[in-house]
């Protein structure tokens, strides 16, 4: 929605986007009258290329044929050949319920926001649409993918219900279409994060690409798969390309600014995440930005985005610049006798906590987090990257370690 009700014009934006042909469109609705008027647009000389009004009743049944017909339109006027997969799912019509696809678009709304509250309010809105329309499966997959990532905005979840609900929606998800190419994602990400399936889960992932080479989700968790395993040029290759499919993404950017830091390319990773940092008020980037800062053994960068963090998340401010502080005595060399326990604790930072014990070099409570994060039963990011975080360059010998690589599936 970044460009509704813009003054740019079709050539800036599609300058801006890297695309030559841009999609205009609005949707009217008078009672159960639904009027859509769409025109396609050549960027480079802004000049329409095809245009078309559909006024039709308003039922989902008619929501989902006009999708397929301009799709199927546009695909034609850009001379692109559509196989008989992708025919087939253009014109799938999942649910016949209004109400199950208001719902479903309700929490894909939410998701996208990707904060704690938005979060909670999209798996409300696919519960209810699975309620609806027990036989919807994107809204089961939608479901699942908020489960999955709920962990990660908010660390007090119960991680026994996350496992149970998400494994569920995965499931039901992949069993009412297995060729859909979300429900295949969804389900290769649970199956890394909860079973550590690495050959399951990247061969699922392959297969969703497969049926759909842009699909998003794919593209996102498959890069983080093979980042986690040290295949950092293709991990790179994929965040990119997932970029690319949905430029205004701030999540795809913020994944590229992952991998990129994964890789060690630390100048890239932390000027592209420096600028998702300052476009918007919450982002789980807000919390990455600091720790990965901390990896590259970068303590006065990393304190004051602990200090931003803090301001933006509404955490213990004092504590957070505490932390700051110690980050970089720790990193000048410094002993250091403050009550850590106690200042961590105020930050409510539980899964980034062998990161940050990581930084101040304590070896034994790096490790006794770690086991205590793995043993949660959730696959959190501090967990999977054990191969490559240089964080955890100074325990790989520990044979305490070493058995954690081997339990979730990194030992080879």
């Amino acid at each position: 929605m970044e460009y509704k009700d813009t003054t740019k014009n079709i050539r800036q934006i599609g300058e801006e986007l890297q695309v030559g042909s841009i999609l205009e469109g609005d949707v009217q609705r008078a009672g159960d009258v639904l009027r859509i008027n769409v025109q396609l647009v050549d960027s480079l000389i802004d000049e329409p290329i095809w245009a078309e009004t559909y006024e039709r009743e308003f039922n989902a049944a008619n929501l989902f044929a006009i999708q397929g017909e301009i799709s199927t339109t546009i695909a034609a006027e850009l001379k692109a050949r559509l196989s008989d997969a992708e025919q087939s799912r253009i014109n799938a019509a999942p649910t016949e319920s209004m109400a199950a696809l208001e719902a479903y678009y309700a929490g894909k709304y939410e998701l996208h926001q990707r904060a704690p509250d938005t979060m909670l309010t999209a798996i409300q809105h696919f519960s209810n649409s699975v309620k609806i329309d027990p036989q919807f499966g994107p809204a089961w997959a939608g479901l699942a993918e908020t489960w999955l990532e709920l962990p990660n905005y908010i660390a007090s979840v119960d991680p026994m219900r996350v496992r149970m609900e998400a494994t569920a929606a995965a499931n039901r998800a992949i069993a009412l279409d297995p060729e859909s190419p979300d429900a295949a994602a969804t389900f290769a990400w649970h199956e890394l994060l909860y079973s550590y399936d690495w050959v399951n889960a990247e061969e699922t992932f392959q297969r969703a690409l497969a049926i759909d080479a842009s699909n998003i989700n794919a593209l996102h968790w498959y890069s983080h798969l093979l980042s986690w395993k040290g295949q950092h040029g293709q991990a790179i290759a994929l965040a990119r390309q997932a970029v690319q499919a949905d430029p205004l993404s701030t999540l795809m950017a913020t994944n590229l600014s992952y991998i990129l830091a994964d890789a060690r390319q630390w100048d890239e990773a932390f000027d592209l995440g420096s600028k998702v940092f300052s476009n918007q008020e919450y982002s789980s980037l807000t919390a990455n930005l600091w720790i990965g800062k901390m990896r590259a053994r970068r303590a006065l960068d990393a304190a004051l985005d602990l200090e931003r963090w803090a301001k933006q998340t509404n955490r213990d401010l004092e504590a957070a610049i505490s932390l700051g502080e110690i980050l970089v005595r720790v990193q000048a060399g410094e002993e250091i006798s403050d009550d850590i326990g106690e200042i961590i604790g105020k930050l409510h930072i539980e899964t980034q906590l062998p990161e940050v014990y990581a930084a101040l070099g304590d070896a034994e409570n790096t490790i006794a987090t770690l086991i205590e994060l793995q043993k949660s039963g959730i696959g959190f990011r501090s967990i999977l990257s054990m191969r490559i975080n240089p964080a955890y360059d100074f325990i790989r010998e520990d044979p305490r370690f070493q058995t954690l690589l081997e339990t979730v599936g990194l030992n080879e």
